[in-house]
This record gives structure tokens, C-alpha cells and sequence, in this order.
């Protein structure tokens, strides 16, 4: 009788460890799908899938009101948009305490550099953005 007790307790830790895999595993994706850095994979195909709906509001005339901000541009929240002349900033979160990071727009030769905002190619006039505070 003893020796079932023994099987049963350790049937159930076997249990537990393997709903550790899953959670661990949904831990990590959460975390890859809510983490903005231009090397994060899902990052990049948010962004590809987003790409469309991005480029209708950066393209559309400055005097036109945004069409959601705050709120959904594709895959992404937007919280603010910042148009600088043709160049146009999507400010989606907070990276870190002050900083904000987003997805710039800015046709035609590169960005100049600026020491407050780093920007990252992403290919066609696009660029992961990093706004230090």
C-alpha cells in the first residue's frame, strides 16, 4: 500500500514538470511579442504585416487628421504619432522607465544622426526607433 502512495505522488510531479514546459514556453513568446528591438524576430514580422497600414498614415497629407492615434495601426498600439517635415515617428511603448520606442518613417537619404533617437534599418525608408529621454 505504501509503495502505491510513493507512485501516485510521483505521477503527479511528473505531471507538474511537464506543465512547467508550457508555461515557460508561453512565457517566453509573450515576452518576444511585446519586446520591441528591431532583432526580435516576431518584431520584424509584425512589422512586415504592418507595413501597409504604416505607410497609408505616414503617406497621407500632414493637414489630415490620423486616421486612429491613439490606438491600432496594423499589429501595432499607437500612442502617438510625431510628424518632423516628411519624416513621421510611431511612438508605440515605453522602453525602460522614460525612453519610448516605435518605427520612424523618413523618405530619401537617411536620417541625420541625432544623439537622442537611435534608428535602426529595417529597409525601405523604415527604422526601429529608440528615443532616449
Amino acid at each position: 500500500m505504501l509503495v502505491a502512495r510513493r507512485s501516485a505522488g510521483t505521477s503527479s510531479r511528473g505531471w507538474l514538470a511537464w506543465l512547467i514546459i508550457p508555461l515557460a514556453g508561453a512565457g517566453v513568446l509573450a515576452i518576444f511579442l511585446t519586446t520591441q528591438s528591431a532583432m526580435n524576430p516576431l518584431f520584424r514580422l509584425r512589422f512586415l504585416l504592418s507595413r501597409p497600414a504604416l505607410h497609408r498614415v505616414a503617406t497621407a497629407p500632414p493637414d489630415l487628421p490620423a486616421a486612429s492615434p491613439p490606438g491600432w495601426i496594423g499589429l501595432f498600439r499607437v500612442q502617438r504619432i510625431d510628424r518632423f517635415g516628411d519624416a513621421v515617428h510611431f511612438i508605440t511603448v515605453s522602453c525602460g522607465v522614460v525612453d519610448e520606442c516605435g518605427i520612424a518613417y523618413v523618405p530619401g537619404p537617411p536620417a541625420p544622426k541625432r544623439s537622442k533617437i537611435k534608428l535602426q534599418p529595417l529597409g525601405g525608408g523604415w527604422y526601429h526607433l529608440y528615443s532616449v529621454f
